[in-house]
């Protein structure tokens, strides 16, 4: 009888362990495509030549304040599709401490446009002897920060002073703290007053900043309280964005970038989110924001919107200004745009 018993419980574990092989041949596949990334070679090994801006904190938009990126007859194309222009003749200038929305619908080059200030395309001439005078069209003048053209500026510049929130946020199984300070560098801790020991003050004056601070305090583990897959229903919809944003403002960036921060929220939250950005964000704070948005209340808080069609620059103003024009932005509002 014992027999009989482990031969079927053997059964058992080897059906139970013939189940687990696929999950474990796609571990191992991701196991190798993340040691193959840790293994690439990093800007920040090199970065002898570059520059690093100088930013001040300055306010007054275009009656005063200096100009963060300007952008002179930018044209860009995929090195995929070099012959699709996917931005065209775009001339933009963005100043310090302004609020700047993107608008446009599917297609229309916002990411590509984001992508480009973030440093995550390189602009460079077309290959030799490609015939191609579109591909990229040519030179890194094209997009400045702070006077400096964009490949000229040290790598490092961007981890420091820009931070994005994106639409589809993901935190990892762990604490809060945890969570909150994975990409808290050292230079970022000094910047903000603090050194790395410190990281629980860095913690609570963000979520101080997205009036997270007493909800979090009030869970009995406080920072240390496991969230991610482990607990899904910590936070609601309007506190994870928060928390999203909470996370971006530990290393006190320059530029926020927010795609699409109010897309799954509810009126109520993304008035939260509206009256963060500009209380917080640009009042206290003194950064620039720019975000990716369809959502009107957030249009109607910007210095400035940026509209966007087929890759070229349809018109920009304020809110107001522009639905009193009853042109492309006013359109795009009333006819429910596909984002």
């Amino acid at each position: 009888m014992q027999i009989i018993t482990l031969i079927l419980f053997s059964i058992g574990n080897t059906s139970t362990l013939l189940r687990k092989i696929p999950l474990i041949s796609r571990g191992q596949r991701a196991g190798c495509y993340i040691l193959k990334l840790l293994e690439l070679p990093s800007n920040f090994e090199n970065s002898s030549g570059f520059i690093m801006p100088e930013y001040e904190n300055k306010t007054g938009g275009d009656s005063g304040g200096e100009i963060l990126i300007d952008i002179s007859n930018l044209n860009f194309a995929y090195e995929s599709n070099p012959n699709l222009r996917v931005l065209k003749n775009l001339n933009l200038k963005i100043y310090q401490n302004e609020v700047v929305s993107i608008v446009g619908e599917s297609g229309s080059g916002k990411s590509t446009l984001i992508s480009l200030i973030l440093n995550l395309y390189e602009l460079r001439s077309p290959p030799p002897n490609s015939g191609n005078s579109t591909y990229n069209n040519g030179n890194s003048d094209m997009i400045k920060l702070l006077g400096v053209s964009i490949n000229s500026i040290n790598p490092k510049w961007f981890h420091e002073n820009i931070a994005v929130v994106q639409q589809q946020h993901r935190f990892f199984n762990g604490t809060i703290l945890e969570n909150l300070t994975y990409c808290l560098p050292e230079h970022a801790a000094a910047a903000a007053g603090y050194h790395v020991e410190g990281k629980q003050d860095v913690i609570w004056d963000a979520l101080e900043l997205v009036d997270m601070r007493e909800y979090v305090d009030s869970l009995s583990d406080g920072l240390n309280t496991r969230m991610g897959d482990q607990n899904t229903s910590l936070f609601s919809g309007g506190q994870n964005q928060r928390m999203c944003i909470a996370r971006a403002l530990i290393r006190r960036p320059k530029i926020l970038v927010l795609d699409e921060c109010t897309s799954a929220l509810d009126p109520e939250n993304t008035r939260k989110i509206c009256d963060l950005i500009k209380d917080v964000l640009i009042e206290k704070l003194g950064m620039t924001v720019i975000i990716v948005t369809h959502a009107k209340e957030l249009m109607k808080i910007s210095d400035k919107i940026i509209c966007l069609k087929d890759g070229y620059c349809i018109e920009t103003g304020d809110f107001e200004t522009l639905m009193h024009r009853r042109k492309y932005l006013y359109n795009l509002i009333n006819s429910n745009f596909d984002i």
